[in-house]
């Protein structure tokens, strides 16, 4: 039987081997006694010093952990949240909102899905806090020239749930047309639905008003 090359005083990666035991792990290896650069001790087999299966006593992983989470020093923000999210009704079957997007086909282009940070260099900061991200195109993707920081307004338009109408060659949600014509948002769903104008009476009947008669 071939004699193990004492690693005694050995240094591999963060972990430096001090003492041989006499104790062997399952597989027949020996184990080492080592002291990690970060002061903890930990004992870690002959193979996983060699082989590098084992660079630290935990530590290492860690760090890179928080690294990654916190590299763009950004993950407790907003426009972070805004990201997660975004990937996540679009590839995750298990997230509430991927019916309405993933199930949908809409996706998110490759390169905002590795990098935040290549997304908020294409989109930029949130111009405030009333602001949310927007699909230009409804049916599109989330991808640069799709996207947009709109107002609450803006993102109330553009949602599959909006009937449009199309009128004198111009198509506008019912909201859109409210804003043009004066009339009440309400005044033209009730038009629209329970009296069943047609869309050109809807929007181009004057309203009524109604004054009461001062008593004589």
């Amino acid at each position: 039987m071939r004699k193990s090359k004492n690693l005694e005083g050995q240094k591999f990666n963060k972990l430096l081997a001090v003492q041989k035991t006499l104790r062997r792990n399952k597989q027949r290896q020996i184990i080492y006694v080592c002291f990690c650069d970060c002061g903890k001790a930990c004992e870690v087999s002959s193979v996983q010093l060699v082989t590098g299966r084992k660079k630290s006593c935990g530590c290492l992983f860690k760090e890179c952990h928080v690294e990654r989470l916190t590299k763009h020093n950004r993950c407790r923000t907003r426009i972070y949240r805004i990201h997660q999210n975004m990937k996540q009704r679009c590839t995750n079957p298990n997230s509430s909102n991927f019916p309405s997007y993933g199930a949908r086909g809409i996706t998110v282009c490759e390169s905002w899905l590795k990098s935040f940070e290549n997304f908020v260099a294409d989109v930029g900061e949130i111009p405030s806090p009333n602001h949310s991200l927007n699909r230009i195109n409804n049916d599109g993707n989330y991808e640069p020239n799709n996207v947009e920081w709109a107002s609450r307004i803006t993102q109330a338009r553009n949602t599959t749930r909006n009937k449009y109408l199309e009128f004198q060659g111009q198509t506008k949600t019912i909201a859109e047309w409210s804003e043009i014509t004066r009339i009440p948002y309400s005044a033209l769903t009730q038009r629209l639905t329970a009296l069943n104008w047609s869309v050109e009476k809807a929007l181009t009947e004057p309203l009524k008003i109604h004054r009461k008669r001062c008593a004589q």
